[in-house]
């Protein structure tokens, strides 16, 4: 599998092998010595079915969280360092 995704890390990087004939491009994928689900999924130049033969998700998400800007700092955790309990400062 690691043959594949060299594969279609080197077709995304470069130009010129986006702009390979259809001979010399199966002749390259020839040469992955893949499986057959994946040797067909490439020929097809298929997404959907590539990502099935190698095992992705089909489905995936990517989300991020920023916090509210209408928090009061005061409220904020981690701004400050920490601070020793008052009864912990007394006793030494």
């Amino acid at each position: 599998m690691s043959n594949v995704l060299q594969f279609l890390e080197a077709m995304g990087q470069s130009a010129a092998l986006s702009r390979l004939s259809p001979d010399q491009y199966a002749a390259m994928v020839a040469s992955l010595e893949s499986d057959e689900p994946i040797h067909r999924a490439l020929m097809a130049r298929d997404p959907a079915a590539l990502g099935e033969a190698l095992g992705g998700r089909h489905t995936m998400v990517c989300a991020i969280f920023a916090p509210d800007d209408d928090v009061p700092d005061d409220d904020r955790r981690g701004d400050e360092p920490d601070q020793e309990p008052d009864d912990e400062r007394e006793a030494r």
